[in-house]
């Protein structure tokens, strides 16, 4: 044969050598289960699964798993292992192609159906490094990496969580779970961590660490330290109300200890908490990472939206505005088990508003949803986030819309555009672009529109009123992640500041949009069912709370993505949600 072919045989020789050696298998040891060695009962209920990576054939990388994958692997390439009574399990029988990678996931299958049930919280674990998320493993390898590997249950609230402080209360209303306070802003704070404590933590560990940072040791030498700098402002008044919910969790009685973390949790963790997702520059990472984080800081992706609609729109329903609360998500639903209505109700003549803040244990500085007893609407959606430049000290950070939703001491969106950061240099800046859309009863004769929308970030900010920006109709408002006036040019519709923005912003943009057209042309008036329809029409599988506002009415509805189905489609649960009278939950 001639050499070409000889060189062809001789490293189809040289790749099976290689293949003798390679790790077909993947094995560890369970080493806890809900923070403590796995007894003999669990182990033999717990099922090892190891789930194959999408590939791409382009880029020649795996990707890692999606949620769909995990709720419903069965429906996609797996690989059962086993598991023996001393916690040692093994994978075989993998496919050791070129393009083979594989994710372990393991739980304790309590109820016997083969199945990993979120609404029972049954505990699950996975392989952790680089990442602290279900990372691709490849089997043409010659690693002998051991996984060792802890599984947790999620948490929700259940009647054992009812309880009351002297400045709080916490129990359900109309199935909902619902956290009142009242007082003063550090009282209020104090009941908080004091009724919710075990809640905070948990949310801290699977779904802030987890999810969103996803590296321990960077949080502890990286976060936690930016935290710190000049560059986070953070008001005195936050800081008194974060070391009061940090009091009242530790007077609670609630275990503290992080073993993520190697330690107790602190009130560092409660700033963090209330600045969630803000990353700092690139730093020297720990060794468990090796890429460096570019374009920081910055918060993750997300992709919520929202809409408006008052007036004749209306008829006499008056303002109603909707928001999809999008990709706060984590493997066990943590977002969505442990979603609390925060009823905040200030001291008599204090000059503040009673409040409602739609969210999650430990926001007590901060918030992304509120809607307050004066009808006034101001919820949260982050924006375009790629001007450059570091950001200059004057920046507050995670301390989204504090003077506007922390405090809620607006009545009006004229009050609101008084302490939003528009072309006022005392006032600073947001740290990252944000979309605020604002509404009011349209009954309000002030001048100002019943909704706006406030597009900013850390150089600067616009209102965006009706008819600026498609579909151009009249009493109708929509954002979804991008600008539409602020960083806008009409030669460059997908771009801002001349920066492509995120297709997921544009499509649901586009089909809110046409879904608002087809309303128009049908000449549709718009009430609670339609501004649902909105919502449902730009959910993607990844919102894990939907809210409804009536602003005249002072009443609104929530929608709670289910336990029970993969991914996150909040939405659609709102047409069974029931209706809230403002003061329901006070």
């Amino acid at each position: 044969c001639d050499f070409t072919t000889m060189e062809k045989l001789l490293n189809l020789l040289l790749f099976f050598t290689l293949l003798i050696g390679v790790q077909a298998q993947l094995s560890g040891n369970i080493y806890s289960i809900n923070d403590v060695p796995p007894t003999t009962d669990l182990l033999k209920q717990t099922v090892v699964v190891a789930i194959k990576n999408f590939y791409n054939t382009t880029t020649k990388e795996p990707h890692t798993l999606t949620y769909d994958q995990i709720y419903r692997f069965q429906a996609y390439d797996h690989v059962y292992g086993t598991v023996d009574t001393s916690g040692h399990f093994e994978v075989n029988n993998l496919d050791t192609a070129p393009d083979s990678y594989y994710s372990l996931f393991l739980f304790v299958d309590e109820n016997q159906d083969q199945h990993w049930n979120t609404d029972t919280f049954e505990p699950c674990g996975w392989n952790l490094l680089p990442d602290v998320t279900p990372q691709p493993i490849p089997t043409l390898s010659t690693d002998q990496t051991v996984w060792n590997i802890t599984l947790n249950s999620g948490m929700n609230f259940t009647e054992d969580d009812i309880n009351s402080v002297a400045n709080g209360a916490f129990g359900f209303v109309k199935g909902y779970p619902v956290l009142h306070t009242w007082g003063s802003p550090t009282d209020r704070a104090y009941a908080h961590g004091f009724l919710l404590a075990k809640q905070i933590v948990h949310l801290l560990r699977f779904w802030l660490l987890e999810s969103t940072v996803r590296d321990y040791d960077y949080y502890n030498n990286a976060v936690i330290p930016f935290l710190k700098t000049p560059v986070v402002v953070i008001p005195q008044q936050a800081h008194d109300e974060m070391h009061a919910t940090f009091n009242g969790m530790v007077d609670s009685g609630a275990n503290l200890f992080v073993p993520e973390l190697n330690r107790n949790f602190t009130y560092e963790d409660v700033v963090y908490i209330n600045n969630y997702g803000v990353q700092p520059p690139p730093i020297p990472l720990s060794s468990s990472r090796e890429y460096s984080r570019e374009h920081a800081p910055r918060f993750r992706s997300t992709h919520c939206s929202q809409f408006s609609a008052w007036g004749d729109r209306t008829g006499d329903v008056g303002t109603i505005a909707a928001r999809n609360m999008d990709d706060e998500l984590d493997i066990r639903k943590t977002t969505v088990s442990l979603f609390v209505m925060m009823a905040v109700q200030p001291t008599n003549g204090s000059g503040e508003l009673a409040y409602v803040n739609y969210g999650w244990p430990g926001f007590v500085s901060a918030m992304t949803s509120g809607f307050n007893e004066k009808g006034l609407h101001a919820m949260l959606n982050s924006g375009f986030d790629w001007q450059p430049g570091p950001p200059p000290k004057s920046l507050r950070a995670g301390m989204i819309l504090n003077n506007v939703l922390s405090t809620m001491n607006c009545a009006t969106i004229a009050d609101t555009m008084n302490v939003l950061p528009f072309e006022k240099e005392e006032i600073p800046s947001f740290l990252v672009g944000v979309n605020i859309l604002l509404a009011q009863p349209d009954t309000v004769e002030d001048g100002t529109a019943p909704s706006v929308v406030y597009e900013g970030d850390r150089k600067g900010g616009l209102f965006r009123y009706e008819k600026e920006a498609s579909p151009y109709l009249n009493e109708f408002l929509l954002t979804t992640n991008h600008f539409l006036k602020y960083g806008y040019d009409l030669e460059e519709p997908y771009s801002n500041f001349g920066e492509p923005v995120s297709m997921s912003s544009w499509w649901r943009y586009i089909a809110g949009g046409n879904y608002l057209l087809a309303l128009d042309s049908f000449q549709t008036q718009v009430q609670g069912r339609e501004m649902e329809r909105a919502l449902e029409n730009v959910c993607h599988g990844t919102s894990e709370h939907s809210v409804v506002t009536f602003s005249n009415q002072l009443q609104f509805k929530v929608g709670i993505a289910s336990m029970k189905y993969s991914n996150f489609y909040s939405s659609y649960e709102l047409i069974d949600a029931p209706l809230f009278d403002f003061w329901d939950v006070f």
